[in-house]
């Protein structure tokens, strides 16, 4: 069985295997049951990256681990759920800093765990509490090489999902490369990911999107073919144009490369799959609900995209015009003005014209969305909220009759005669 310290590998010891939470107390609280720690968690702690995921593989069934869970969930202060059907059950637990699912080996060897998964990355096993690292697909020596490597093309050809992984791989870990071997073998497979389940392909584009390299991912989804069979059904996909916006995706993950910071902030990940969605075809609420996104991100994704090119034609139109793309698309605006932005500033960039729009979201967005909803077009006369009646106004000093040019108490005595006339 191979086995190494993951020091050996990629320069970390064995204290890269106790944070976020402290694996041996919870060992200990789990009545020393014989698990490893596997998959993401052990890469991550092997690149030096922090994980708010424990991904355990246990030894048993999914009856026999249901205690183990249980007493793991109490420690935390959470419930433990089981999810799925054998073989692939497993029991999540999600507390306040960390989620965790205990999976069944159900007969299974740790080394024969590790060669069904996805990627050799992924295909690590660590001894609890201690170790060793059970590496039998040498994947702690492609994490070291920075090489994302499937364990076998079977594994891909199993779970269609997996082909989406890798592209989501290629968003989040940084500088790695996709193997040629298991590049070819994803362009291969790619029509089968067309019949897997929408849900889980929302999934997985929308951690790609999350990621820190979200243009990376959507580049590799191009590039692998894995576009047109990743959107919903009788989507025509415009990868072209998507290849185009890159840099827009990019901008909506950084920025200080964005024109206006804040609407990125505001929009959330709404922005970056509004440009996807635009480049699958899908700006459509009736095609982007099989993705099960949250709805009102969805619906801000949808607006975001299906306006793109109104909003980069009507940033240097006419006040009244921006008035009513605001009123228009309501609270999608944040999402809708950073995804046009980002796209415009990609061909050349012009902040002034999406400062001044982001500035009047800002002073006037609320009032004009309640405008357009009780059915009043925000028009040239309406574009200032309703205030109560203000009082008279104070007059000028040079509105009231006296010697101004006097000394300076003679002025204040003016102005304090003419506030009591109510002039």
């Amino acid at each position: 069985m191979p086995t190494r310290e993951p020091g050996a590998a990629v320069g970390t010891g064995p204290e890269a295997f106790r944070a976020p939470v402290r694996l041996h107390g919870l060992w200990e609280a789990m009545g020393r049951p014989c698990a490893w720690l596997a998959g993401g968690s052990v890469r991550d702690r092997l690149l030096g990256r922090p994980s708010g995921d424990l991904d355990i593989a246990v030894a048993g069934n999914v009856e026999s681990v249901a205690g183990i869970a249980r007493r793991a969930a109490r420690v935390l202060g959470a419930h433990a759920h089981l999810l799925g059907r054998p073989p692939h059950s497993v029991w999540r637990i999600v507390a306040n800093d960390v989620e965790i699912e205990l999976w069944p080996l159900d007969g299974l060897s740790p080394e024969d765990d590790a060669r069904r998964r996805d990627f050799t990355c992924n295909a690590l096993l660590w001894n609890l509490p201690s170790g060793p690292l059970v590496d039998p697909t040498e994947g702690a020596s492609d994490i070291a090489a920075r090489v994302l490597r499937a364990v076998s093309r079977s594994g891909l050809s199993d779970d269609p999902i997996r082909l989406l992984r890798a592209a989501r791989f290629l968003a989040d870990l940084k500088d790695f490369q996709l193997e040629e071997e298991t590049s070819a073998w994803v362009r291969e497979l790619a029509p089968t990911l067309a019949a897997a389940p929408r849900e889980r392909v929302g999934r997985e584009l929308a951690a790609l999107l999350d990621a820190d390299r979200p243009d990376r991912g959507v580049a590799a989804l191009i590039r692998l073919g894995l576009l047109d069979p990743a959107a919903p059904p009788g989507c025509t996909t415009e990868p072209g144009w998507l290849s185009a916006r890159l840099a827009a995706i990019r901008a909506l993950t950084e920025r200080g490369e964005h024109p206006v910071a804040g609407a990125v902030a505001v929009a959330g990940p709404a922005a970056r799959r509004g440009i996807l969605l635009r480049g699958l075809g899908a700006a459509q609420d009736d095609l982007a609900a099989c993705f099960a996104w949250d709805r009102s991100v969805r619906s801000a994704a949808v607006r975001a995209g299906a306006n793109l090119e109104r909003l980069i034609a009507t940033s240097d139109g006419s006040a009244a015009d921006r008035r009513e793309l605001i009123a228009m698309l309501g609270e999608s605006f944040p999402a809708a003005l950073a995804a046009a932005a980002a796209a415009d500033a990609a061909t050349g960039w012009r902040s002034g014209p999406w400062r001044r729009w982001w500035r009047l979201w800002h002073r006037h967005g609320s009032y004009l969305a309640t405008v357009a909803g009780r059915g009043r077009g925000p028009g040239p006369d309406r574009w200032s909220p309703e205030r109560p009646r203000a009082r008279p106004p104070v007059a000028s000093p040079r509105a009231v009759p006296g010697p101004w040019r006097g000394p300076l108490k003679k002025r204040r005595a003016a102005l304090r005669t003419g506030r009591r006339a109510g002039i």
